[in-house]
């Protein structure tokens, strides 16, 4: 898939069955990570990301691990359910409100 604006990004994440972010460097935020997550959305991500939430259901990035995890994601309902339990967790963590206390807070400090 090509680059997709922002302004267009919502919905075609909302159609998507399983969102693959298979970063192999990482630094700062993933715009494509939150609004995915606050789509309601299961998400793999690499473990070069290492975000909390994920740490159960993190892959390698790299082919064999992506191809791996999606097949799992598909044919393994339990394995989806972490994955998808995985996004919410990180969507709750990350919510507009707990986000703005956190820079408010920051800014007080």
């Amino acid at each position: 898939m090509d680059y997709i604006p922002e302004m267009d990004m919502e919905p075609v994440l909302k159609g998507c069955r399983l969102l693959v972010l298979p970063y192999v460097a990482f630094h700062g935020a993933s715009g494509t990570l939150t609004t995915g997550a606050s789509l309601g959305v299961p998400i793999l991500v690499s473990r070069v990301m290492e975000v909390p939430e994920f740490s159960e259901v993190a892959i390698e990035p790299s082919a064999a691990s992506l191809t791996s995890a999606i097949e799992r994601f598909l044919n393994d309902p339990a394995y989806a359910v972490a994955v998808l339990q995985a996004s919410r967790r990180y969507r709750l963590s990350h919510s507009t409100e707990i986000v703005t206390r956190g820079y408010a807070s920051a800014l007080d400090a």
